[in-house]
């Protein structure tokens, strides 16, 4: 934490006021979340697999350059 302030955010850490106050929040918050894994929310942004659609245009172009015989 004190490198994303200081470092990434480019603020001295003697400016901020509740600085243990949120490391501490975090901590509990991430406490919570490796104690109680089970989310019951609707993931916001789903991950999309291109990684079959490239390895689709690879097999083509492949075949292409070496047709099967």
């Amino acid at each position: 934490m004190r490198h994303a302030v200081e470092q990434e955010e480019k603020i001295p850490l003697s400016m901020v006021t509740n600085f243990s106050d949120v490391v501490a929040d975090i901590k509990h918050k991430l406490t919570l979340l490796r104690d109680n894994p089970h989310c019951s929310e609707r993931p916001i942004i789903y991950h999309l697999d291109v990684g079959r659609a490239v390895f689709s245009c690879t097999v083509s172009t492949v075949n292409a350059k070496y047709p099967v015989k």
